[in-house]
């Protein structure tokens, strides 16, 4: 319902999402549903340097504030009264904006302080138990028990802009089905960065006609990486399918992951050609730009799975400690792995089996990337 009608004074939110860039994606559409309910609000995004990039050109918010938490905590004893001064500016910051309500999308304790120091009168947020952190819901005051009705984290994101907007009444109370009514907000890919991946796949000789499959093997988590030979079996599998046109394929890696990749053409041995190339080394933008020139992306749960599915591309997504039913593809089309255990999903780093993601078949995954394809 938007303010100027109802003659009522600009809102003022202050959302707080701060990690890694897949969990900014995903808070993406439940900010473009704020932004729907309130068309002429400001709308600030409080977010890690690391991810800010994530954020150009989104039409969605009025600015950015960019914090590097890591490199305070890096710094805190080697530059102290720095750190403590970069701290005490941005608590001055958040509280001249004097905003209506702080939005915590991240639920640790790190996101709900801040909420709390920008003294806004309503902190919204998870409850405890959908916390990771359970002690953050301690500096929130309007807990969000939505979330504890939806299974995916997109719908408790969206869940918790119902709840902000039910306690200003601006809408009235919606079923759980309803709540990414709306919710369609979209990573912003720049032209200059499509024009730099027309480039380069003109450079490899990929033409319009051809079948572009992204593969990702990387992951920051040894557990969530399936590994190169399993890569290279589908690899194999679709080059003996017949589709009528030419499948490319793309080897996706982020800094300082190549090594990953080029595992993958390791165990192709001879069987590689230039229908098999990597990506160039790119920042997010053109990444964004490069995921979106693919017709199938394949990866497990990482940024680049995450950034795809926000896209519209088909996905299919390989799964080993997360739940997928939690925080797998959303609103594309996709076909999601994981070998069932009774440990899982336990969200560990390190596993002396992975047998959740290393038993996955190769054959059903390249059957699955055949059927989105077609």
């Amino acid at each position: 319902m938007c303010n100027s009608i109802l003659g009522m004074k600009q809102r003022r939110f202050l959302v707080i999402k701060l990690g890694s860039i897949g969990d900014v994606v995903h808070a993406l559409p439940a900010v473009h549903q704020l932004r729907t309910h309130y068309p002429d609000a400001v709308i600030d995004w409080l977010i890690e340097r690391k991810s800010a990039l994530v954020l150009d050109g989104n039409v969605d918010i009025s600015s950015r504030i960019v914090i590097d938490t890591k490199r305070w905590r890096r710094d805190l004893f080697l530059r102290p009264l720095k750190v403590l001064f970069e701290i005490r500016r941005l608590v001055d910051h958040l509280r001249s904006a004097r905003y209506d309500a702080a939005i915590d999308l991240q639920g640790l304790l790190k996101s709900s302080v801040l909420a709390w120091l920008s003294k806004s009168r309503l902190r919204f947020g998870f409850p405890s138990r959908e916390c990771r952190e359970r002690l953050s819901a301690r500096f929130i005051n309007r807990k969000c028990w939505h979330a504890v009705d939806v299974q995916h984290v997109v719908e408790k994101l969206c869940s918790i802009i119902w709840c902000v907007a039910e306690e200003l009444g601006d809408v009235e109370p919606v079923p759980k089905a309803d709540f990414c009514r709306g919710a369609r907000g979209g990573i912003v890919v720049s032209d200059g960065a499509r024009r730099a991946i027309r480039d380069f796949l003109g450079e490899k000789g990929v033409r319009t006609d051809d079948l572009l499959i992204g593969l990702n093997p990387c992951a920051g988590w040894e557990t969530k990486r399936w590994g190169g030979l399993n890569f290279a079996r589908v690899i194999r599998a679709l080059m003996d399918t017949d589709l009528g046109r030419r499948m490319r394929f793309v080897l996706l890696y982020g800094p300082g992951e190549k090594q990953y990749a080029e595992e993958i053409l390791q165990a192709l041995g001879q069987d590689a050609d230039d229908d098999v190339f990597f990506a160039p080394p790119v920042g997010i933008s053109r990444l964004c730009a490069l995921l979106e020139a693919c017709d199938v992306v394949v990866s497990g749960d990482t940024a680049v799975l995450h950034i795809a599915a926000n896209l519209g591309r088909p996905t299919v997504a390989l799964f080993g400690p997360s739940d997928p039913a939690r925080n797998g593809p959303f609103g594309n089309p996709s076909a999601v792995f994981q070998h069932a255990m009774a440990c899982g999903p336990c969200y560990k780093r390190r596993c002396k089996s992975m047998a959740c993601i290393k038993n996955i078949s190769p054959v059903k995954v390249a059957a699955a990337v055949e059927r989105l394809l077609t």
